[in-house]
């Protein structure tokens, strides 16, 4: 049997309730996205959620679907265009989890302030271990949203191999765990920097490995931005992107 491509593609511009700013670069982000994985690496399987779609819980379960049933062979994306945060952490009960955690703001539910309206990295990756996900799934997160090289949750040591039965995962960071995104006017429309870049690459040149691509990209965003490259196995970031 054929191996599957899945993808799910996550874009907020516009914030409602949140104390954000609007990102109009993001419908064009997500939609470069989905065009570039179906027309260049013939996905079969992309969905996509934006605005007030693009919930914390609709995202978990939209995760579930693209975790759900995998198998050895299959690539699996996960791409996500919005704010990125970090903030201090707590559980159910009020106590602090971490003083400082890097995390994906998603559209707010109700009543949801900024930290309850967060995807952090852990809760990012949970369902790779819920459906037992197997080796040989080759899995890309691709984020484009301020802080986001630190959103990747605690991995073992990327020098060594991981265990025979875990997916191999890149992480793909528009920027460094410490520095903001950029977004603005490129060619007379909004855009996110990081996304309109990388696409344009990949259009262009569809075979370059993931090292290959963050060097490319790094070297277009000097002074704006710095991407961030981690892969578990470390040795995949020679890996071809979506190969």
């Amino acid at each position: 049997m054929d191996a599957v491509k899945k993808a799910l593609i996550v874009g907020i511009s516009d914030y409602g309730p949140l104390p954000v700013n609007a990102l109009p670069g993001v419908e064009s982000a997500i939609d470069g996205w989905g065009k570039l994985l179906v027309d260049r690496y013939d996905f079969g399987e992309v969905r996509q959620l934006a605005n007030d779609r693009a919930t914390k819980g609709e995202i978990k379960t939209w995760l579930e679907w693209l975790f759900d049933g995998a198998e050895s062979g299959d690539q699996l994306v996960f791409i996500f265009c919005g704010h990125g945060v970090q903030l201090t952490r707590r559980d159910n009960s009020g106590h602090v989890i971490s003083l400082c955690e890097q995390g994906l703001v998603t559209f707010p539910e109700r009543d949801d302030d900024l930290e309850k309206a967060t995807l952090f990295g852990d809760e990012l990756v949970a369902g790779i271990g819920t459906f037992k996900v197997p080796n040989g799934v080759l899995i890309t997160m691709i984020l484009d949203c301020c802080f986001a090289g630190g959103v990747a949750p605690d991995v073992p040591d990327p020098m060594q191999a991981v265990a025979n039965d875990t997916p191999s995962i890149v992480y793909l960071s528009g920027t460094d765990e410490l520095r903001a995104g950029c977004h603005g006017i490129v060619d007379g429309e909004p855009r996110m920097f990081f996304s309109y870049q990388a696409v344009k690459l990949l259009d262009q040149l569809p075979k370059q490995t993931y090292q290959e691509l963050t060097d490319a990209v790094t070297r277009l965003l000097t002074g704006f931005q710095k991407p961030s490259l981690l892969a578990v196995p470390s040795n995949r970031v020679n890996n071809y992107f979506i190969e």
